[in-house]
């Protein structure tokens, strides 16, 4: 019998015994050789800027509402108790307002946020950088005696609570051991770090020591007195703020600072004494 069927129809007929060639799968794209970018890095520290003005801010509200009903109660503004109330407002801002940055919007830690630590050896590396604050400022009061300029300085404080043994202690005990803790945590801790996340560290540097400069100032008689005041103070300043810009951490700027008001505290002494 006679195939009448056209040629090239076996895979048509399913009846047909030669295999069927399977689909051809739709194109694909050819894969490329571009390396994929890794994902954006989020900084969980949410502190920043702000946070410095707050606590300033703080500082300021703090101050005046502790030291306001002494004041109008007529107790003398030197007093003990209004320098203390007053230091006692200083610290809410200096520390209070870093602690709740770091609890609430950053690492949970003063050390991991702002390199609240210290080594052994930052006794050593302290003190031997207060000594040579203080060296330079010893010569630039040379310098000022040598050209008949009157010094300024801002150890006001201290003198006008020097003549009680409380006041002695009162005092001795905040500037030598709670400024420079609470005060170089504000500085040289926020301030420091939040400077560096937005710009960098050499911008963190001097936006602290000018910072930490102009708060420590005083008034003075002239305005070249408050020019050299504010030379002496930035020395300090400087020396703080170099010894966190190398070590990244807290514990060798505290130790400076604790030597500085130290060294100043028994000058203070020993002149109204004398």
């Amino acid at each position: 019998m006679t195939d009448l069927r056209p040629p090239n129809t076996t895979a048509d007929d399913p009846w047909s015994s030669a295999p069927v060639a399977p689909p051809t799968a739709p194109p694909t794209a050819p894969p490329t050789s571009w390396p994929v970018p890794p994902p954006a890095v989020v900084d969980p520290r949410r502190w920043g800027m702000g946070d410095i003005f707050w606590g300033l801010g703080i500082v300021l509200l703090a101050s005046t509402l502790l030291t306001l009903p002494v004041a109008v109660s007529g107790v003398a503004t030197n007093g003990v108790w209004v320098t203390l109330l007053g230091a006692l407002g200083t610290w809410i801002g200096f520390a209070g307002w870093p602690v709740y940055c770091s609890w609430v919007k950053g690492l949970g830690t003063l050390k991991a946020d702002f390199g609240f630590r210290m080594e052994w050896y930052d006794l050593f590396l302290g003190v031997a950088a207060a000594v040579g604050a203080l060296v330079v400022n010893v010569l630039l009061g040379v310098i000022e005696q040598q050209i008949d300029v009157r010094p300024e300085t801002n150890t006001q404080i201290l003198s006008d609570n020097a003549n009680t043994g409380l006041g002695v202690l009162v005092v001795g005990a905040i500037a030598v051991l709670g400024a420079p803790i609470f005060e170089e945590l504000f500085f040289r801790g926020l301030t420091f770090g939040a400077v560096e996340k937005r710009f960098n560290r050499w911008a963190a540097f001097v936006v602290s020591t000018v910072l930490f400069t102009l708060l420590h100032a005083q008034p003075a008689s002239t305005w070249l007195g408050l020019g050299l005041m504010l030379v002496h103070i930035g020395v300090l300043g400087v020396t703080f703020g170099l010894l966190r810009l190398v070590t990244g951490r807290l514990g060798p700027s505290i130790v400076a600072h604790m030597t500085v008001n130290g060294f100043a505290t028994l000058v203070v002494l020993a002149t109204s004494i004398g």
